[in-house]
């Protein structure tokens, strides 16, 4: 991916606090964060390892940074989707199947930012050993998502679109199959490149068949 991430956006391209976040990013997600050290991460910037120190206090400050950013980025994106969403479950011309599959849309959107595939990585080697990493994934990956699909499940079934079912038990069975999906081709797969094209195709699958499974009929 071509672009620059954004995090500092004061001087972009040229600061560099944001190549040492971007070297680190490609680093971590090539080897280990264990494995790669702050002397090593200052030779790809071509800095002295102590100059480092100006900008981040340890490498564990490196990975709250870009935990940071995935963050940030996710609630840009993802709260734009579930707002959205609760409106478009009182549009009584939306069928359930379009209302779900703008979950799919933005779900890619939000896979095809700059850098994310390479965050992707390092969320799916580093949780098993790393506990600010498996808490950032429950909270991020599970927790926040199932929530937020528990409010619009609630919406669809009080509009009578679908089945009268517990919304808790909807979202996690719609969601659990995005997860599995992540970790099929970030764990299983992860020397692999993404293929997205494919990934649609298996998402919109799921949504048309979940879609059938539980809308109510008139």
């Amino acid at each position: 991916m071509g672009k620059k991430l954004n995090i500092d956006s004061s001087k972009r391209d040229t600061n560099t606090k944001q190549k040492i976040l971007e070297a680190a990013i490609n680093m971590f997600a090539e080897k280990d964060f264990n494995s790669v050290s702050i002397r090593e991460i200052a030779k790809v910037v071509g800095i002295k390892g102590s100059s480092i120190y100006n900008h981040f206090a340890s490498k564990e400050d490196i990975l709250d940074a870009i935990l940071g950013y995935h963050r940030s980025a996710s609630n840009t994106v993802f709260e734009g989707y579930f707002e959205g969403s609760r409106i478009s479950c009182e549009a009584e011309h939306m069928s359930l199947e379009v209302i779900l599959l703008s979950s799919m849309l933005t779900s890619m959107k939000f896979m095809e930012m700059p850098d994310m595939d390479k965050i992707f990585k390092i969320l799916s080697k580093e949780q098993l050993n790393n506990d600010k990493i498996r808490s950032f994934f429950l909270q991020e990956y599970i927790i926040k998502p199932r929530e937020e699909l528990v409010k619009v499940f609630e919406e669809l079934v009080k509009r009578d679109m679908v089945k009268d079912i517990d919304p808790m038990q909807l979202a996690e069975e719609f969601h659990s199959y995005v997860i599995y999906k992540f970790y099929e081709n970030y764990m299983l797969g992860r020397d692999k490149e993404l293929d997205f094209e494919a990934m649609k195709e298996d998402f919109g699958k799921h949504i048309k068949f979940f879609s059938e499974a539980i809308k109510k009929e008139n």
